[in-house]
């Protein structure tokens, strides 16, 4: 069976910051399947190579947004990554039938400070509904956009369960590489963390 190829395209203002994340990215496996692409390590001067991503994403088959969820987004090299890279108006474009076939999803760590992010929270939103224009702009591409996987975090989280949310993302990846399962299977649940809950895998 074919594997998958998979583009992790990274991006944290304050990766240094980040304990969450540098938890969590070690638990991505060492695989020839995996690309890691720290944008703001890559274009800390915002310049993006244009043709280097695109060649990046043509070579695979499943992208990663992996970010912060900052004021209800992503945060901003993120953003100019979409607007300058996902471009299809002329003919020196990306060519946007070659995405066809190609799936994008979300890992985003979520703040203790972002309440109205949850759902069932005071301004009565789902987390779904601030992802609509990152899903539009993935159908858009002629690509399939898939349920997030959310890091929430919160005052209560110990390192213990920061490492489990490390390994379940560790698994998200070895699953879809293996293609152990299938993006109809995932369309099935709001979110990846979901999907775990139902596969009862691996770490709570």
């Amino acid at each position: 069976m074919k594997k998958n190829k998979i583009l992790i395209l990274f991006a944290h203002p304050l990766y240094e910051k980040s304990r969450v994340n540098q938890i969590i990215n070690k638990y991505i496996p060492d695989s020839e399947y995996i690309t890691f692409n720290d944008l703001y390590e890559e274009y800390p001067d915002f310049e993006i190579d244009t043709n280097r991503e695109q060649d990046l994403i043509l070579n695979h088959d499943i992208i990663i947004w992996q970010h912060p969820f900052y004021w209800y987004s992503c945060p901003a090299l993120l953003k100019q990554w979409m607007d300058m890279v996902l471009h299809f108006e002329t003919e020196n474009d990306l060519d946007i039938h070659k995405l066809k076939g190609k799936a994008v999803f979300q890992v985003m760590s979520i703040g203790p400070q972002n309440h109205s992010y949850l759902d069932n929270s005071p301004d009565d939103r789902d987390t779904m509904d601030y992802l609509l224009p990152f899903q539009k702009t993935v159908e858009f591409s002629n690509m399939q956009y898939l349920p997030p996987y959310m890091v929430r975090i919160d005052k209560m989280n110990s390192l213990v369960d920061i490492h489990k949310k490390g390994r379940n993302y560790g698994y998200i990846l070895e699953a879809l590489i293996s293609n152990f399962v299938s993006a109809q299977e995932i369309l099935q649940f709001k979110s990846l963390n979901d999907w775990l809950t139902y596969k009862q895998k691996p770490f709570g």
